[in-house]
């Protein structure tokens, strides 16, 4: 009989059930590998916030694993985390933009759900759960998420396929006017005299990294959750051979970064930083995606993903967009009525999504 344990470490789990549940993080097609999930759980920690891994166990061995976090304090409106006086059950990671349920192919996606809904996480009221989910797991969740939950679309994530043999043949997947585009931001960018290079360390410019991060951070996301000045060199240590790092320099200046995690044939862009004095002549940013094509079909990566925010930015670079399910609802039958009762204030922290591909 399959049973559900509420661990809020990692730690927590034997080695026999950590490797178990490292082999199915692993096998998962997401982005998501087993090293970003304990670069994750470091950072909330450090912030204050509570994991909550719900951890499948049958016959002695760990099936399946889900992540949420309790966000004391603090609601998600229009995809930006803001101060409220609630307590957030996230059936996600504050990180993450992929997936958050790992499961072994035997397992019943629908039992894990019910456990998982049945058992919420001890905490005071008001508790407010918002689970996201994709494809046949946000199905599980939605039989019985039905009658308690609102169910609408929530962020995008952006993904490309790099199955091109070259830059030029991707470039030549894409419409006219986009390709042109690309190649004035590439001439603009030389012009300027920038170059683009790949790292695997942050040695002697981990401060300038975080310093760039937290100016895109206060320019469109000053929310209560940031990664601290010790994040980067976390990540370093904790990702050896699973990250990498495109820095953009214009001499010896540095104007721009992108940090990469690689799971096999995947690769995921998870954090930008840029210098904006330098943005407009220099394409920086755009520049930033196009180094990250280049590495994914050097190193025959199959897929990029990119992430939930600039959607039609990320459209016209030829991606492709998948969907996850929101569920809003609570665990308190009283304050889940409440919610459904006042449906239209939440709407708000709901995306309008319709986007198509800009490829041919």
């Amino acid at each position: 009989m399959p049973e559900v344990e509420i661990l809020h470490t990692l730690s927590d789990l034997s080695k026999k059930h950590a490797d178990e549940l490292k082999q199915i993080v692993t096998d998962d097609s997401s982005s998501v590998c087993w090293n970003w999930l304990l670069v994750q759980e470091a950072l909330c920690l450090r912030l204050g916030y509570r994991p909550c891994y719900y951890v499948l166990f049958e016959k002695n061995a760990a099936q399946a694993l889900f992540i949420s976090t309790v966000l004391p304090g603090i609601f998600i409106r229009k995809g930006v985390m803001k101060p409220a006086p609630i307590r957030l059950f996230l059936g996600s990671h504050p990180l993450g933009s992929s997936s958050s349920l790992f499961a072994h192919p035997s397992v019943s996606l629908e039992t894990f759900a019910r456990l998982i809904l049945s058992n919420p996480p001890e905490s005071h009221l008001p508790l407010v759960s918002l689970f996201t989910a994709y494809g046949s797991t946000a199905s599980a969740f939605e039989k019985y998420a039905e009658k308690r939950y609102i169910k609408r679309p929530w962020f995008p994530t952006a993904f490309l396929d790099t199955t091109f043999s070259s830059f030029e043949e991707y470039l030549l997947s894409l419409r006219g006017r986009w390709r042109e585009s690309i190649r004035r931001n590439i001439r603009k960018f030389e012009r300027e005299g920038c170059t683009l290079i790949r790292v695997n360390t942050l040695e002697g410019i981990s401060d300038k990294i975080h310093e760039l991060y937290y100016g895109v951070r206060m320019k469109y996301n000053n929310s209560p959750f940031g990664l601290d000045d010790t994040f980067f060199k976390t990540v370093e240590i904790m990702m050896q051979g699973e990250m990498r790092f495109v820095i953009a320099k214009k001499r010896e200046k540095i104007i721009g970064f992108t940090l990469i995690s690689k799971k096999k044939n995947i690769i995921a862009g998870r954090f930008v930083g840029i210098d904006y004095q330098s943005a407009k002549d220099t394409a920086v940013y755009f520049n930033l995606f196009y180094e990250t094509f280049r590495l994914a079909m050097d190193e025959k990566i199959q897929r990029v993903y990119l992430g939930i925010s600039q959607e039609d930015v990320k459209r016209r670079l030829g991606c492709r967009f998948d969907t996850p399910t929101a569920f809003l609802g609570s665990p308190s039958l009283l304050m889940s009525m409440s919610i459904r009762i006042s449906e239209p204030f939440w709407k708000g922290m709901f995306p309008k999504i319709s986007i198509d591909s800009g490829l041919e």
